[in-house]
């Protein structure tokens, strides 16, 4: 086991996954999990999300949305890490250092997915978050495309067109996820993969909780050392 007492701080977990891998469901889930089963020993965990209600998570949800299109090429990608910077100034980074688990519902490893699977250089999103803090964990939900597509998007909102491309954009973003975490890239542990195409949430949040446990432990005995 590594030393985690560098992190007595807190520890960021991030919950990564295509559209309807039921990420927030997930990630809800298991902060309420991590506060009922280590709340009694000082563990107190929090939900947060990007992209954000701030004013940049604003802009983006209108270009995510279709509200309008963006200015230049690269206009979701950069308002995703301003973004990212308010977020992790504002929220993470307060909560780590009042020692919380902070659960956040997509973070670096979107931008890279998605934007890696729209033709980016991986090295230039990473230099444009490389002042980020690196989640310590991260459990990304793998979902069967055709079923995440059942989930979020009924058929009879889209043209045949429609389906085929977002079918095809997903598929892509699915396998770049895959290469982005079987090389470990921007993570501080591991990257933890959990099917959620066919395990309902119950079973991948006490599967998620057994994992973290291997780190909440030796928090928790570093902590009750210094006090």
């Amino acid at each position: 086991m590594r030393d985690l007492t560098k992190y007595l701080s807190g520890l960021l977990v991030a919950v990564e996954g295509i559209e309807g891998s039921g990420k927030t469901t997930f990630s809800k889930r298991l902060v309420e999990e991590i506060n009922r089963r280590f709340g009694k020993a000082g563990v107190k965990a929090v939900y947060t999300y990007e992209p954000t209600d701030g004013f940049y998570g604003r802009k983006v949800k209108e270009i995510l949305r279709g509200a309008r299109k963006p200015a230049f090429t690269a206009e979701p990608l950069l308002l995703f890490v301003l973004d990212r910077a308010e977020h992790v100034e504002k929220v993470i980074k307060p909560h780590l250092e009042d020692g919380y688990v902070v659960v956040v519902d997509r973070y670096v490893h979107s931008n890279l997915a998605y934007q890696m699977a729209e033709g980016f250089d991986i090295n230039f999103i990473l230099f444009l978050n490389k002042d980020f803090p690196k989640p310590h964990v991260v459990f990304y939900l793998d979902c069967d495309v055709e079923v995440a597509l059942s989930r979020v998007y009924p058929r009879y909102f889209f043209s045949r067109r429609e389906v085929f491309d977002r079918r095809d954009f997903l598929e892509l973003v699915r396998h770049t996820y895959f290469f982005i975490f079987n090389r470990r890239i921007f993570v501080e542990y591991e990257c933890v993969t959990l099917n959620s195409s066919s395990e309902n949430v119950d079973e991948l949040v006490s599967k998620a909780v057994a994992r973290l446990k291997m780190y909440l432990d030796p928090i928790i005995r570093a902590r009750k050392r210094r006090t």
